[in-house]
């Protein structure tokens, strides 16, 4: 933890990080100083912007990750209503009382 203390000067990117290390902890993932030290590294050549690397940190602890990746974009869930066909029919047609 002494890297994250030397390496790392945001204070809210400091405790995610040590989220992060204790979530692996927790699911009984080992991780040594030397692990700790390459994920430092990854992440900084990820990104040099705090808050960008903060994002990247809770990317990683939100979706249970080793390591630390690029960002990935959440897609927005598709409509499937539109595409969907009901077998019984469109719902105007059970107001005109025909059921084709």
């Amino acid at each position: 933890m002494e890297r994250v203390r030397s390496v790392i000067e945001d204070d809210a990117l400091r405790e995610a990080i040590r989220n992060w290390i204790q979530c692996r902890f927790d699911d009984g993932q080992k991780i040594n100083e030397r692990a700790i030290d390459q994920h430092l590294t990854d992440l900084l050549r990820r990104s040099t912007d705090p808050k960008t690397q903060l994002e990247i940190v809770n990317q990683s602890i939100k979706r249970n990750w080793k390591a630390f990746y690029d960002l990935v974009k959440d897609k927005a869930p598709k409509d499937k209503s539109a595409d969907r066909k009901s077998a019984f029919g469109k719902p105007e047609d059970y107001k005109k009382g025909s059921f084709g």
